[in-house]
């Protein structure tokens, strides 16, 4: 993990999490909705 890394690497990595919390967040509503 100390390779070095292209500044694209890290901005898609960002991206990836921002819409996993995203999605996360929306399973989250409908599942607490459909409870």
């Amino acid at each position: 993990m100390l390779e070095p890394v292209p500044p694209g690497t890290v901005k898609t990595e960002k991206m990836i999490v921002i819409v996993i919390s995203g999605i996360t967040g929306v399973v989250t509503i409908i599942s607490g909705i459909h409870q």
